[in-house]
């Protein structure tokens, strides 16, 4: 790999939304890495507790039976996924000096933050998964190429029905949306603009089409118990960093019915010194928005953990070198514990 010198560089760790996970992701750190199938374990147990079903079993399902694509299996599995990458990267030194979460992935950023138990995180994401299954078929999500400003133009009139979603990148947005979503994207077809849908997501998720499911959430969490974060913590729902005790029942409704202000996030954290930013997941689909969010910014850099059907401990071991090249820190008795020496390359 190729790593470019410089730093030291306060580094933030990414949690992306719904969409990342793969039939068979995690599976050889299952088998390699004790850490991260402690942390996947720990997890299995608490999600066994309240659901019947087992995380591990999930992860290791063959693809005629996974269930990875359903919101109420994907978001607590790539939850523990993400934790459990955060957990051994930690191991090895790489510590986060900033958390973002987006979407789905606030809930593991408000938890390496430390601003909620795991207990208490497994149970938002698990009743998150629950609820928005029951979404499943209300509406679609669209990519378009369109500034914020463009996009609210686009949709003037319909915004009873149809939302910016999201905003991860200075050019361009997700719409959500029902029917009328069909008649803004062809008119923007008549235009010119450039704009895909979002099959990952089978609803119109960070819109108006989420009120009932926002506000079902809220009661089902109840009551939550969230505490000041020991690591700065940057929401997606407000675009600013936030204490951590605002991450009560109320907050998760939010989280799902208000657009995310990834791009918001990223300029707030970067004003607050912040260079390199790693998405945590088990393949990258916020590293394309975070590198626009770092370019507009005029530096900075992005880089990913895992990536579909790769060599998970090669891939860590390039975003090892990435964070050490950058100044950061990594335990290298850690990561080979039998020792070692040092040489001199020529």
């Amino acid at each position: 790999g190729r790593a470019r010198r410089g730093g030291p560089e306060r580094r933030v760790l990414v949690f992306a939304g719904q969409g990342s996970q793969w039939i068979g992701m995690g599976r050889q750190l299952l088998a390699e890495e004790p850490v991260f199938r402690s942390q996947v374990e720990l997890c299995d147990a608490l999600v066994r507790e309240q659901t019947g079903w087992s995380l591990l079993a999930e992860l290791l399902a063959p693809e005629e039976r996974s269930r990875l694509f359903a919101s109420e299996v994907a978001q607590p599995t790539l939850f523990t996924v993400q934790i459990g990458l955060a957990a051994l990267l930690a191991a090895w030194g790489v510590r986060p000096d900033a958390v973002i979460g987006q979407s789905a992935g606030e809930v593991a950023a408000a938890y390496v933050a430390g601003a909620l138990t795991l207990e208490d995180a497994v149970r938002v994401i698990v009743l998150r998964g629950r609820i928005l299954q029951g979404a499943s078929g209300c509406g679609k999500m669209t990519w378009v190429a369109l500034s914020r400003v463009a996009a609210a133009r686009a949709i003037a009139g319909r915004e009873a029905e149809v939302a910016i979603a999201a905003v991860n990148d200075p050019g361009s947005v997700l719409l959500s949306g029902g029917p009328a979503l069909a008649e803004v994207l062809a008119e923007l077809t008549a235009r010119g603009v450039v704009h895909r849908a979002m099959p990952t997501v089978d609803f119109a998720s960070h819109g108006p089409l989420m009120d009932p499911f926002a506000a079902a959430l809220v009661r089902a969490i109840g009551t939550v118990s969230p505490g000041p974060t020991a690591v700065p913590m940057y929401s997606t729902v407000t675009g600013a960093r936030i204490a951590g005790e605002e991450l009560d029942a109320a907050y998760w409704g939010r989280n799902v019915r208000e657009p995310v202000e990834l791009a918001r996030a990223v300029a707030r954290s970067f004003a607050d010194g912040h260079r390199l930013y790693v998405e945590i997941g088990p393949h990258p689909v916020a590293l394309a928005s975070l590198s626009q969010c770092l370019a507009a910014e005029g530096e900075g850099r992005a880089i990913a953990t895992l990536r579909r059907d790769g060599d998970p401990r090669r891939e860590l071991l390039t975003t090892l070198g990435e964070v050490w090249a950058h100044g950061g820190e990594v335990d290298f008795a850690a990561l080979h514990p039998a020792g070692g020496r040092v040489v001199a390359l020529p």
